[in-house]
């Protein structure tokens, strides 16, 4: 009897286990992304200066395990400019869905 509950628990705690890690990736996955989004929300989009941002912030998500994906989109009539980021996880075999984002932050104007 001992022998057939190890049987059906230990696969079960294998699973319970590995749901665990996958749920604390996915959480780690979230902050990094945050992190982004803030940091994003203290610049200003001018093409030229938001490549060399977009480069800080996805050599910050190597540090990491993270792999950034950064669009720009179009302004809306506020003069806000549309930023899509995805956010995935750099370790192999990791079944973690990415994180996509949409946010936005303000256009830089020639007074800026």
């Amino acid at each position: 009897m001992l022998g057939s509950l190890a049987v059906w628990l230990i696969p079960l705690l294998n699973t319970v286990t590995s749901k665990r890690a996958e749920l604390f990736e996915r959480a780690r996955l979230q902050q990094v992304t945050m992190n982004i989004v803030e940091k994003l929300s203290a610049t200003r989009y001018d093409s030229s200066s938001f490549q060399t941002s977009i480069g800080q912030l996805i050599e910050s998500a190597k540090t990491s395990k993270a792999a950034l994906t950064l669009t720009a989109g179009k302004s809306n009539p506020q003069g806000l400019r549309r930023i899509d980021l995805t956010v995935t996880p750099l370790e192999p075999g990791q079944t973690i869905r990415p994180i996509k984002l949409t946010t936005w932050i303000p256009e830089a104007t020639n007074a800026d």
